[in-house]
């Protein structure tokens, strides 16, 4: 134990702290998991090889399998009694599927002991100064009413000489892939609802203010949120930067990588779009007490998280183009109003003809890519048999929601 001290406050001291500074208030860990054994051991890992990693106590929230899922979760569950390298390693274990009540519940109950948490999703990567990063932002910023949240992933921006000089930048979103929260600001952010989202909507220049100051993703994140379609806490901390001056701290270079856009993740597409080159720093932080949006870096911010040709690899369309082929399908529609549905038009074979775009919310009158939009229970009703269905993420729920609309509908959908 002794000499494990010793290595400890030689870590410590190498990364510019005093003896003791900071070490009393570590904020806990938290990781929300699943069945993704893999990713979790690489997350594990790289979190072990952080400074402070043996100082700090790891919650690793473990939810409960669903029908045909038990034996990867049991498996998943036996691997967390061997986690080593931390203060202290404590495993909930849910015995009711909930992939909400999981994660927000452990942030909820962490931030109710604590004070303040640092999240990660099982497939976020980290630099191994990760940590130090994290606690010294929540404790440097804590007090901020401007600051929101800490966030340890960045996009490789282009940053000015002046903006260089410190180590951090600010972002107008919450990206949740390595994310601190103190449990005053997580009160501030509210749930969307339907008003909130016809708001936004009904007035142009509420949704050009979000378009060009956010990013072109969210309103249809939040239009998402509002009926209940997806329920994430990064959504609705969005939202509520989008109506304050609230931003996010970042580091200027990425201290986590997220490998989970593999196709593993539950809202994760396929793609490479946000990988990112770690950044192993050598010394201490630099921090800076002016910090603000600058309109550079937001307008960086808002091209990157904007959905565009690579929030898709080409893999995706080719499996779906390949199975409807392989059907002899050449008409259907098309179930899922997001970039896919837009580049699965863009890049059909002359043979295909899309009758319809499907959304099950669809409002009368509206369109998208040239097409009406309606509902799948209509589409039905108008004579359609092939829908293909346009959400990586949601495919198999939605598929399930399809086949109770009639066992004769033929879906296709991305398979691996």
């Amino acid at each position: 134990m002794q000499d494990l001290r010793k290595s400890i406050d030689s870590k410590v001291a190498s990364i510019g702290y005093q003896k003791g500074l900071h070490m009393q208030n570590l904020a806990p860990i938290a990781i929300g998991t699943y069945n993704r054994l893999s990713h979790l051991k690489l997350t594990i890992r790289a979190l072990q090889s952080n400074y402070l990693s043996q100082l700090s106590t790891l919650y690793i929230f473990s939810d409960a399998a669903q029908e045909g899922d038990e034996e990867g979760v049991n498996r998943l569950r036996e691997y967390l009694t061997t986690i080593t390298g931390f203060k202290e390693v404590i495993a909930f274990k849910r015995l009711v599927n909930d992939r909400v009540a999981n994660n927000r519940g452990g942030i909820q109950y962490l931030l109710k002991k604590y004070g303040k948490v640092i999240f990660l999703e099982d497939d976020n990567i980290t630099s191994v100064h990760f940590l130090t990063f994290m606690n010294d932002s929540l404790n440097f910023y804590q007090d901020f009413p401007s600051v929101l949240s800490i966030c340890g992933y960045t996009p490789d921006f282009k940053l000015t000489e002046t903006q260089k000089q410190h180590d951090v930048i600010a972002l107008p979103r919450l990206v949740g892939w390595g994310v601190g929260m103190w449990k005053d600001k997580v009160e501030l952010i509210p749930e969307i609802t339907s008003n909130d989202y016809q708001k936004i909507i009904n007035n142009p220049s509420v949704i050009d203010h979000i378009n060009q100051n956010h990013g072109r993703d969210l309103i249809n994140r939040f239009r998402a949120e509002s009926l209940g379609h997806i329920d994430g806490l990064d959504n609705k901390a969005c939202f509520l930067q989008t109506q304050t001056n609230m931003f996010s701290v970042h580091p200027k270079h990425s201290l986590v990588q997220n490998i989970g856009n593999d196709g593993s993740g539950v809202h994760s597409s396929k793609n490479n779009k946000y990988d990112v080159q770690l950044w192993h720093k050598k010394d201490a932080f630099m921090f800076d007490k002016n910090i603000k949006l600058e309109k550079n870096i937001v307008s960086q911010s808002v091209e990157f998280f904007s959905p565009n040709e690579q929030d898709v690899s080409s893999d995706v369309l080719d499996n779906i183009f390949a199975q409807l082929q392989h059907k002899g399908i050449t008409t259907c529609s098309l179930w899922g109003i997001d970039i896919l549905s837009k580049l699965f038009i863009q890049s059909m074979p002359d043979s295909l003809t899309v009758n319809y775009m499907l959304d099950s919310w669809a409002n009368e009158g509206t369109n998208f890519e040239g097409r009406d939009v309606i509902t799948p229970q209509q589409a039905y009703e108008k004579g359609e048999k092939n829908i293909v269905i346009m959400s990586y993420a949601s495919r198999f729920k939605m598929l399930d929601a399809g086949k109770k609309i009639s066992e004769v509908l033929d879906f296709t959908y991305y398979q691996e």
